[in-house]
């Protein structure tokens, strides 16, 4: 405010002079965040997801690591 700067990634915070959390006991709340514009939600996977990902993946290198060492030893 003081240097009248104002963009889109600008973040404005409220400070009261009141206390309101009087024990000092933090709070962890998930806030959701815009994708930038012409970015599909696809673009961020579900966790559940990833990990399913993941293990197939994984899946896949030990049955190409099988599959290459029964090659190697002929």
């Amino acid at each position: 405010m003081k240097y009248e700067l104002l963009t889109a990634y600008t973040s404005f915070i409220a400070v009261h002079e009141k206390v309101r959390n009087q024990e000092g006991k933090a709070e962890e709340v998930d806030q959701p965040l815009p994708l930038p514009q012409g970015v599909s939600d696809l673009a961020v996977p579900e966790p559940e997801l990833t990990l399913l990902l993941i293990l197939v993946a994984l899946c896949g290198l030990v049955v190409a690591g099988r599959t290459w060492r029964r090659s190697a030893s002929r």
